[in-house]
């Protein structure tokens, strides 16, 4: 596992290719709390989260994202849906659930499609 550790920022788009190896390999992506850390600085950092996680996904592998609905549309499947469509993201809402604690934070699982 620690062979596989590499270092990227995500709003980087430069630092993605330290993992150029990995590109349509991953069955499992995830990304918790990265909009309620960087959401202030940058609303629509979800939308890197999507690009980077299809990339590194192979066909029917998932992208789990657990973060605060507060910042830039993120939690709203309407838009997140449409940003998909619009670069030719091919993911797949499998999952949308709100934390039983808060309304504030929600799960989305995306199945990456063919």
């Amino acid at each position: 596992l620690l062979n596989s550790v590499r270092e990227i920022d995500v709003l980087k788009h430069e630092s993605w290719s330290n993992v150029d190896d990995m590109m349509g390999t991953c069955a499992l992506v995830t990304c918790m709390n990265f909009i309620s850390c960087l959401g202030y600085r940058a609303p629509t950092a979800w939308q890197d989260t999507l690009e980077l996680g299809c990339k590194l996904l192979k066909t029917d592998g998932c992208l789990v994202q657990f973060d605060l609905i507060k910042h830039g549309k993120f939690g709203d499947i309407r838009a997140m849906t449409t940003y998909l469509k619009d670069n030719n993201l091919h993911l797949q809402l499998v999952d949308f659930k709100p934390t039983s604690w808060s309304n504030e934070f929600v799960c989305i699982v995306w199945k990456k499609v063919a």
